[in-house]
């Protein structure tokens, strides 16, 4: 991990940690914290990201607080490696999904976002849509098949209030017909957007497929906005810019793994995925070994195109997903789904293997500054968590602070206060 570079994640751990002096002869870098040296080029570059970020004015007080940020920040960099924290196996799980979360992301930025071009044309329609109000409402569905018979029975002449209360478990909702109030552009999901700003007042729309399921909506009525320039254009041209590029990305993104799926050719026996469904619950179990030991799950194997995966590389793959997929997958054929999801993932980082970008300096060193990152994240948590989750804040402070202040005291710590209140931005 690299303890000379010094990033803003250190602002999150802000605690004043009392430094002794330096010796009278002249020192070159900013602090030293045990074996470490924190050097000034390193920190300038941190501290005026820090002051552009939270327009904190440069002052000392400001220096001084931002490097006894640092030193803790160094403090607990080298504890999480000394003392074998960073190499738990929980600890090394949960930096991995984090780095390849990053990774994924970035693939997606250079190899989608950046070659995409934005339209004058789309950003205009946005800016549009920013000065007009929607006033809707709507029933939600599961399924396709669920919002198809909810809009057959709207054309039949039931209402939206009375299908709203057999459709939402919201009170709010079951009682108002499904009434979401007022809203403009950038505030509902994408696709329900579009429709509404499609729509006529007082039509209803077909099923819309959400990110949360379907919908059919109404628009009641709308709101314009009476006053809108070239000039109000041009001046919020930029920001609506970045905000059509990031919302395409989401359609790109989707567009490119339904391709990569579409290519997979995944085979999986139904008696497999039946066997790995019953059993979820026991892979899902880090502990639990008995699965290993199977006869028949470790018979299990799956196959694309690509790649095979027997039982063990399955398990693998299964216990790195969230809770929350976890929690979606109530048949085989959701297990399926995820299993689909996981398959498209690996294909995609055997691709990203052969990108240029992944493989230079800036890149690299970025990646490992974030890793840090999480592995502080990670212990202060821990450290936090000594009292358990029910534990108020200003325990959990306190316990932190104990810490952090017992590292201290068995820490060597000096600071250069004459080169930091010197040093010219």
């Amino acid at each position: 991990m690299r303890s000379s570079k010094t990033g803003m994640a250190g602002m999150a751990l802000a605690l004043l940690l009392g430094c002794s002096h330096l010796p009278d002869q002249q020192q070159d870098y900013l602090a030293r914290v045990g074996d470490q040296t924190l050097d000034l080029e390193s920190f300038k570059t941190d501290y005026s990201d820090f002051l552009t970020f939270t327009h904190v004015e440069d002052n000392l007080m400001s220096r001084n607080v931002f490097v006894k940020n640092e030193i803790e920040k160094m403090i607990l960099t080298t504890y999480a490696d000394t003392s074998g924290f960073s190499e738990l196996p929980e600890i090394k799980e949960s930096v991995s999904a984090a780095t390849g979360q990053i990774i994924l992301n970035q693939f997606y930025q250079k190899e989608l976002a950046d070659p995409y071009k934005v339209a004058d044309a789309d950003i205009r329609e946005a800016f549009r849509r920013s000065k007009i109000k929607i006033h809707a409402r709507h029933l939600y569905a599961r399924s396709m098949e669920e919002a198809r018979t909810l809009r057959n029975r709207l054309k039949k002449g039931e209402t939206f209030e009375a299908l709203a209360r057999e459709t939402f478990q919201d009170s709010a909702l079951a009682n108002s017909g499904g009434d979401l109030g007022y809203f403009t552009y950038d505030e509902m999901d994408p696709a329900f957007e579009d429709a509404a700003y499609s729509l006529d007042d007082g039509q209803i729309s077909d099923p819309v497929k959400t990110a949360w399921g379907y919908s059919i909506l109404q628009v009641i009525d709308r709101e314009y906005e009476p006053f809108i320039t070239e000039q109000d254009y041009q001046l919020h041209k930029t920001d609506f810019e970045t905000k059509v590029k990031n919302r395409k990305l989401q359609k790109l993104v989707k567009a490119y793994t339904d391709e990569v799926a579409g290519t997979l050719d995944l085979q999986i026996s139904d008696k497999d995925l039946q066997l790995l469904f019953e059993n979820l619950e026991a892979i899902f179990a880090k502990r639990n070994l008995s699965v290993f030991r199977d006869r028949n799950l470790r018979n299990v194997h799956l196959k694309t195109k690509y790649f095979d995966w027997d039982f063990a590389k399955l398990a693998e793959k299964l216990r790195l997903t969230r809770d929350t997929q976890r929690r979606q997958i109530k048949t085989p054929d959701d297990l399926h789904e995820m299993l689909v999801g996981l398959s498209v993932r690996e294909e995609i980082f055997n691709r990203i293997e052969a990108s240029q970008w992944l493989k230079t300096p800036d890149f690299v060193a970025n990646l490992q500054e974030r890793k840090s990152r999480r592995i502080l994240s990670l212990l202060v948590s821990r450290i936090q968590a000594a009292q358990g989750d029910t534990a108020s804040e200003v325990v959990k402070r306190k316990l932190y602070i104990d810490f952090i202040n017992n590292l201290k005291d068995h820490t060597a710590i000096e600071v250069n206060k004459e080169l930091l209140a010197s040093f010219i931005m």
